[in-house]
């Protein structure tokens, strides 16, 4: 097979390479010939043990793949321009496996090309030079991209749109993963036809921030996301609080359709509305270091009676009994605690940062107050779009071989199956479990007591020791931390 020159040969073969599913690079070239080949060809460097300059989290995807062709060069009589390729050597043969996913195959250096369908689509958005009818017109191309896109839309009065609810498949996909836990934090910023947005886990906006309107949202969020609800929704403000005090369950409630657990929605947000006079107090009270004792009280305590004595202990202390401020929050302390909740699952959220930091980056880097609803939404997808391509990035990175730290089975088996942030933190689990001691209950035939080797006298009450169950056989562990039952 001849080609006219070498980019239709680099285009041909890289287009098998799209298909089959490996990455390609161009090789060596010489005056005559070049090779093409694919990029596992080779293998990693071995180090040396006993070298300094070894680097840890080290990984190769190169698997000494001989795939790839030769090419031979033919030049004009003047053998000064090359008139013609033709294919003189073809290995087909690979000995790894095939990238299969769409998008892990997009990451590939070659393929790493605007997507025509979807330049298109934001080339027809930004053409619609019109009133909010743009956000419906962006809807009803979702739903011919996207068969499984649901939206929801609420009008009052002459008012063309009150309440506006969107999601596509990957949100409903990741909502059906990990779902069980959610964050509901508002923006508190508006657009230009006085929206109040958020789009944390879904593209919303609404009209004002009524009982009403919140029960239409978590009906809305229902029937779009086309499952149950989740078991705990992590949320600071007020009126979401005041659907499920003011309004008992009952057939036409709207708690009635979300899970028992959320009639007492979880709020870690009570103590920003006392920061002014916590701060007074912090500043006050800097040699005493109230603000680490105080902050040890909020989140060390294992059981309630724990923290009510470390409170105690804590006015006693400073003198403190007569601060209105310190007395409103505990009299809500079942409110924000995590000690009283701590049975929930709540996936180790704490608090709405996470929600927050997706606020953050779609007001820096995609839209403001003056951000029309069309564009708004446009820009929503186009912010979606980009994570789908980071994640679909570290998928791909994450193919080769990762350096472990230890022979463990356990950390070898972890390493090929999840990405390296994921395998960072494991790593840093592993080794701050070492300076926990573990002695077995003599109470319990499956309990054990753990403790670490180093505590600290500055804390009477926070000298814990956790109580563990590890059933090996029945598969079952548990610890009054609850941090393995909530990751």
């Amino acid at each position: 097979m001849t080609f006219q020159n070498m980019d239709e040969v680099y285009k041909f073969y890289g287009r098998y390479a799209y298909e089959v599913g490996f990455p390609m690079k161009k090789y060596r070239e010489r005056k005559n010939c070049k090779w093409l080949d694919c990029s596992m060809e080779g293998k990693c460097p071995v180090r040396a043990v006993d070298n300094p300059k070894v680097r840890n989290n080290t990984s190769s995807k190169r698997t000494k793949c001989k795939a790839g062709m030769k090419l031979k060069k033919i030049y004009d009589d003047a053998k000064e321009n090359v008139i013609m390729v033709r294919i003189d050597l073809l290995h087909l043969e690979h000995n790894h496996e095939f990238i299969k996913q769409q998008e892990e195959k997009d990451q590939l250096h070659r393929n790493k090309i605007h997507d025509p369908e979807y330049m298109e689509f934001i080339g027809a958005m930004q053409d619609s030079r019109v009133r909010s009818i743009a956000l419906w017109i962006m809807y009803q191309k979702c739903m011919v991209v996207l068969r499984t896109s649901r939206k929801a839309a609420r009008r009052r009065g002459k008012m063309p749109m009150m309440c506006i609810f969107w999601s596509h498949a990957s949100q409903q996909g990741d909502y059906i993963d990990f779902g069980d836990a959610i964050t509901f934090d508002m923006t508190h910023k508006t657009t230009r036809h006085v929206l109040t947005t958020t789009y944390s886990a879904l593209c919303l906006g609404l009209g004002d921030e009524t009982v009403e309107t919140f029960e239409w949202v978590f009906n809305a969020f229902k029937t779009c996301m086309g499952t149950e609800g989740p078991r705990v929704i992590l949320t600071g403000m007020v009126c979401i609080h005041a659907i499920f005090r003011s309004r008992p369950c009952n057939a036409n409630s709207t708690t009635q359709s979300l899970p028992k657990r959320n009639a007492q929605i979880v709020s870690m947000a009570r103590e920003n509305r006392f920061m002014q006079f916590l701060n007074e107090l912090y500043a006050r009270f800097e040699e005493e270091d109230f603000k680490l004792k105080f902050q040890s009280i909020i989140h060390h305590p294992l059981t309630k009676r724990e923290f009510e004595t470390a409170w105690g202990m804590m006015l006693d202390d400073l003198h403190l009994h007569d601060d209105v401020s310190l007395k409103n929050l505990y009299d809500i302390r079942k409110e924000w605690i995590p000690i009283f909740f701590k049975k929930d699952y709540c996936g180790v959220m704490v608090s709405t940062q996470r929600s927050e930091s997706m606020n953050k980056l779609m007001r820096s880097t995609h839209v403001d107050a003056k951000t029309p609803l069309h564009e708004f939404a446009k820009q929503m997808m186009k912010l979606l779009h980009n994570r789908k391509m980071k994640e679909a990035k570290e998928a791909s990175a994450c193919k080769g071989q990762k350096e472990t730290n230890t022979l463990y089975e356990f950390e070898i088996k972890v390493a090929r199956a999840y990405t390296r942030a994921v395998m960072i933190r494991i790593e840093e689990s592993m080794r701050y479990a070492t300076a926990y001691k573990i002695e077995r209950d003599p109470d319990g035939v499956n309990d054990w007591v753990v403790q670490h080797t180093k505590r600290s006298n500055g804390i009477i009450w926070g000298q814990h020791q956790f109580k563990v169950m590890a059933d090996v056989e029945a598969g079952r562990y548990t610890c009054e931390c609850k941090q393995w039952e909530h990751t």
